[in-house]
């Protein structure tokens, strides 16, 4: 599998560069930056009724934009990352934005996971988070978040089935939090 991993400042450990050796057979990851905002959007568009789920309305022009572009408060884009995989035919099959030390320093929150419709089943969400696993606790991370809104049951499921926990602290937006706990 070819690797592209140039973008300034995202190479990091071994660890977080395992994130861009998720198998896909003859395809290859990259960090996303402005510069891959077309075929993130591509992705999204292919995916317009799991955006629709995530985000409450399809995909317009500027989701690509707003998913590359905004931080939760306090954050930087070093603490942001943004990574995408694709098939052998250079279409992008994934993508996963996670933000470290978030909402509190080792609590790492996965933003985005989404898996294009004609890769699922094959395991690329399930290889994509254990990617994000072994960086998380390479870097003493304590846990790994993700939310599933509540009208998102598939959602859920695949939170259950990847190993993670209900999660049923305080706050919260429009779902249902789940953690998985890495120790430390």
């Amino acid at each position: 599998m070819g690797l592209l991993s140039d973008t300034p400042g995202r190479v990091g450990t071994l660890e977080a560069q395992r994130l861009l050796e998720v198998p896909v057979p003859g395809g290859f990851a990259v960090w996303l930056d402005e510069n891959w905002r077309g075929e993130l959007q591509g992705l999204l568009e292919r995916c317009a009724l799991d955006v629709a789920l995530i985000y409450g309305l399809p995909p317009d022009a500027g989701v690509a934009s707003h998913i590359l572009g905004d931080l939760p408060p306090g954050r930087s884009f070093e603490d942001k990352f943004v990574v995408g995989v694709f098939d052998a035919l250079g279409r992008m099959s994934g993508v996963l934005v996670v933000v470290r030390d978030h909402p509190a320093v080792g609590h790492w929150t996965v933003e985005l996971l989404l898996v294009a419709p004609d890769q699922r089943g094959h395991g690329l969400g399930r290889e994509m988070l254990a990617s994000l696993e072994a960086w998380a606790r390479s870097e003493g991370g304590l846990s790994i978040r993700l939310e599933a809104r509540r009208h998102n049951p598939a959602g859920a499921a695949f939170a259950l089935r990847a190993g993670f926990e209900r999660d049923d602290a305080p706050g919260g937006g429009g779902g249902v939090r789940y953690v998985r706990r890495l120790g430390g």
